[in-house]
């Protein structure tokens, strides 16, 4: 079809677009092109991208459900973060290149190795938060685990809400209580200094404010130029990164299935990470050591931190068990 609008009797493009029922700026475009490419400008161009995705053989397959089995036997979190990080570390993996996080997800759900939660709220329905830089909100949260000989012990857990580090986390014979968790406290701001901010849940032991008393633990938060602030009642969300954490830790701790008090410390120091990161078992960049080391708390000089870590050394997550005297 030959058609040139320039020609006294000529259909006007609105008309000649219209006859043919397509739009004007189909119409512009295809005479754009047929300027370098002629009649070619009237088929299509393929819709195949530029760079096509990398296809990964069953050798990789094989190693990522592999190293998603030990992990989790191991009592690790499996997911595909997690398998991330344990390949990169692992320089002998197939192929030299480790899939995204995205790709391996994609490859466990393509051959089932995925725990479907259907009741599991999609992360998409909340608002999350984070402060921008490390010291400025610490989040504490504490929860009872009860070992094989039937002890209950309460695990206080103390994470930087930037950076998602383990600041402090410690363990104790008695129940949740306010002098427990400012012992924590202490330790932590001992060893990395005072936060801004230090947000809890409205359990008396760690905030009595809403009840209309000052505790403890408030009294000595202030005393370092720390405040302390609670969420809303019946809102754990607020407190999410540390519930989360919580669920690492119980993984780990079932997995070493600890029978008495005596070795919980020694099992806390076999567990030099971030719970609250999927992941991140690297100290100064090393692979996880497997034998079970009691691990010194290291805190980066640093305003902003960056995760995960890269030029630092951190050892993360020491937990010290200490029975208080009664």
């Amino acid at each position: 079809m030959n058609y040139d609008p320039t020609q006294p009797h000529a259909l006007s493009i609105i008309a000649f677009c219209r006859s043919l029922k397509i739009s004007r700026s189909v119409f512009y475009k295809i005479r754009g092109r047929a300027v370098h490419e002629a009649a070619a400008a009237l088929h299509p161009r393929s819709r195949a991208p530029n760079v096509p995705a990398r296809r990964y053989g069953q050798v990789v397959v094989n190693e990522v459900v592999k190293i998603r089995k030990q992990l989790k036997t191991d009592g690790w979190d499996y997911g595909p973060r997690s398998i991330y990080y344990e390949a990169a570390m692992d320089s002998g993996f197939p192929g030299g290149k480790v899939p995204s996080v995205a790709t391996i997800a994609r490859l466990l759900a393509s051959v089932g190795q995925v725990d479907a939660s259907p009741r599991k709220r999609p992360k998409s329905s909340y608002i999350p938060f984070v402060r921008a830089t490390a010291m400025s909100l610490w989040q504490l949260d504490a929860f009872e685990y009860r070992l094989a000989n039937g002890q209950t012990v309460t695990v206080y857990q103390l994470l930087d809400d930037a950076s998602r580090y383990d600041v402090g986390s410690d363990a104790y014979s008695r129940h949740e209580n306010s002098a427990d968790a400012k012992d924590v406290l202490e330790r932590a701001i001992a060893a990395c200094g005072a936060p801004q901010e230090v947000l809890s849940d409205n359990s008396l032991a760690f905030n009595q404010l809403r009840a209309g008393r000052i505790g403890s633990v408030e009294i000595y938060l202030a005393s370092k130029g720390t405040m302390p602030i609670s969420g809303l009642p019946g809102k754990p969300t607020t407190q999410g990164k540390n519930e989360r954490s919580h669920q690492t830790l119980i993984r780990f701790l079932d997995a070493e299935y600890l029978q008495v008090w005596g070795p919980l410390n020694i099992a806390f120091g076999s567990h030099p990470y971030c719970p609250a990161v999927p992941g991140c078992r690297s100290v100064g960049g090393q692979r996880r050591p497997t034998a079970r080391q009691d691990y010194a708390l290291t805190w980066p000089a640093c305003s902003r931190m960056s995760w995960p870590p890269v030029s630092t050394q951190i050892v993360l997550c020491t937990v010290r068990s200490t029975i208080p005297s009664a």
